[in-house]
């Protein structure tokens, strides 16, 4: 609505509401039928552009500690649909990232790594990983980047304004199926559970590709669900299937 970006919460509109707008601000001068704690807006509220607060999404559970906890608010009452659109592939399996109030970025079953303008769906990029049928892998931003790893034990790094793959990286033998942690410009992943238990690994990468450790662990049906988590700077903590924790 006009020019403005909005930030907080804007107010209701009902569709019988007429009234003046004198400083064309999108609100009404005049409260509806008497109501005063909402904000009378002149036009649905999808015509009113609204910016993401600075606490993005960026990747499981928002931050590197897994806090999952945003000081954004949603919608209190009668939310609307926006917008919506279909990803390549046969599904989404893993939870989408919100960054810079202005992208929304999901991996699709078939590998796809698609960047969506988050006001109007449209789709600013579309870039290939490898096929297959489902991928669990919750992928993470990080100084510019997108992070995505693949059911087939691959590890991508795109930029995340064109699209561009900077790095692919063979990580393992085995699946990968666990949400990707980025901390401190480095990445973090393990083994999934396919194939049951067996000596599985957790991996550190650098944003630029380059391995920095592997730890191995013995007879676990491998990491999922859970991405790591960081305590201090000095610690990174994650969890195995059989509700154990490694630090």
């Amino acid at each position: 609505m006009g020019d403005g970006i909005y930030t907080s919460y804007l107010g209701n509109h009902w569709d019988d509401y007429a009234s003046v707008d004198g400083n064309a601000d999108g609100i009404g001068d005049s409260a509806y039928e008497g109501i005063d704690e909402y904000p009378p807006l002149v036009a649905s509220f999808t015509q009113y552009h609204t910016a993401v607060p600075e606490d993005d999404w960026s990747q499981f559970q928002r931050t590197n500690r897994n806090n999952g906890v945003t000081a954004s608010q949603g919608p209190v009452e009668e939310p609307g649909q926006l917008w919506k659109e279909m990803a390549s592939g046969t599904g989404i399996n893993a939870p989408p990232l919100c960054v810079g109030g202005d992208m929304v970025y999901v991996i699709s079953s078939n590998g796809n790594v698609t960047a969506f303008d988050r006001i109007y769906g449209t789709t600013s990029w579309e870039s290939e990983t490898y096929s297959g049928s489902i991928q669990t892998a919750t992928p993470a931003y990080g100084n510019g980047k997108i992070f995505a790893a693949t059911f087939n034990g691959y590890l991508f790094a795109f930029d995340a304004e064109t699209g561009e793959e900077l790095w692919q990286r063979h990580v393992t033998d085995n699946n990968l199926q666990g949400p990707v942690s980025y901390a401190d410009h480095r990445i973090y992943v393990g083994d999934g559970n396919f194939g049951g238990p067996m000596t599985r690994d957790y991996h550190c990468y650098d944003e630029y590709g380059n391995e920095l450790w592997c730890h191995a662990t013995d007879n676990t049906c491998g990491f999922q669900w859970c991405g790591a988590a960081f305590a201090g700077g000095d610690y990174v903590i994650y969890q195995r299937l059989k509700a154990r924790l490694s630090v």
